[in-house]
């Protein structure tokens, strides 16, 4: 998981996938009461209720993927800025600076 949460753009789509199937599992029926393979009614109020719970943690588990990948996002603009800049400091170091004046 840590090496898949390192890489924003993955990190995005598993959220998106996660979110797809929380979506999915809020649609879930439960079989058919009348059926002959149906279930007792309080077993299906145990299955929907499972069920909601897993799509809960799901959407839970997406929305913090989704925050990671912003804060990762964020750390690596952050980090390129400071490269920029120890860049431009070490070229601005390792030139000589050039006399300005009357010479």
């Amino acid at each position: 998981m840590t090496q898949l949460t390192s890489d924003p753009a993955r990190t995005l789509r598993l959220a998106a996938d996660l979110e797809s199937l929380a979506t999915a599992l809020h649609r879930t029926d439960t079989p058919p009461l009348n059926r002959p393979s149906g279930m007792d009614a309080d077993v299906a109020a145990a299955h929907l209720v499972t069920v909601r719970a897993a799509a809960d943690a799901l959407a839970a588990l997406a929305d913090g993927l989704l925050t990671d990948a912003d804060r990762l996002l964020l750390v690596a603009a952050t980090h390129r800025r400071a490269e920029e800049q120890s860049t431009a400091t070490l070229d601005r170091l390792r030139e000589p600076a050039r006399p300005r004046g009357i010479w």
